[in-house]
């Protein structure tokens, strides 16, 4: 696994490359591990979370969440076929989701531990209250809205195939558990095979979506500069 330092540089650059510049600059300058990151790096490791993303406080993500649509579902994806190429997002009020309250996280800079894979099959076909709980007793968290449209495009940048998140065969649209919007309901999002652009918006979170599983990941706080 990549060192927290490597993990922060590719984090920036990827901010940086999809003109997001206030994001990038808010994020540390540098990151000297203490050894409770490590021990929380080397879990992570040891439960298969392999892939690693840092990010910026939340209140900072929240602030340029409308410049994140834009920027990272809608721009085009460089060697991506034309039917992969994202078209208009369908997101559900972006101003529901800035201010939908986040879950799970610290008020400073942090790391995301994850599945480099599929999200687990005993995720899936549950509600977003049954699954809270069992997220919980793992020691698990789950993607935030403004963490699955930056993974989404890191993924597909990649692979250049949506696999991540299709709704239709080997898909996995996904609920965003630790985004819950001011009425309770959960997020949730996937990339839509017909219309070529990521579906974002919420759901009751007493009822399943067939399909749709979750993500668990594992939080890491970050000592700001």
């Amino acid at each position: 696994m990549d060192s927290y330092v490597e993990i922060l540089e590719r984090s920036r650059a990827f901010f940086e490359d999809v003109l997001l510049p206030r994001i990038a600059d808010y994020m540390p300058l540098s990151v000297e591990p203490t050894e409770e990151m490590h021990r929380l790096a080397n879990r992570a490791l040891g439960a298969g979370f392999t892939s690693a993303v840092m990010f910026p406080s939340v209140k900072r993500q929240m602030l340029d969440f409308h410049l994140g649509v834009i920027q990272m579902l809608t721009e085009p994806l460089e060697g991506m076929s034309a039917t992969g190429q994202y078209t208009e997002p369908l997101v559900d009020a972006v101003d529901s989701f800035k201010q939908a309250g986040t879950l799970n996280r610290p008020d400073g800079p942090y790391c995301l531990f994850m599945l480099s894979g599929a999200f687990p099959a005993e995720t899936k076909g549950h509600s977003p209250n049954d699954l809270r709980p069992l997220f919980a007793s793992r020691g698990w968290v789950s993607l935030t809205a403004f963490e699955y449209m930056a993974i989404q495009r890191m993924r597909a940048a990649r692979t250049l195939d949506h696999g991540f998140d299709r709704n239709g065969p080997m898909g996995q649209p996904m609920w965003l558990l630790d985004t819950l919007g001011e009425d309770g309901r959960s997020a949730y999002a996937y990339w839509d095979v017909e219309t070529h652009g990521i579906h974002l918006g919420f759901s009751d979170s007493d009822a399943g979506r067939e399909g749709f599983g979750a993500h668990p990941a594992m939080v890491v706080a970050v000592p700001d500069d």
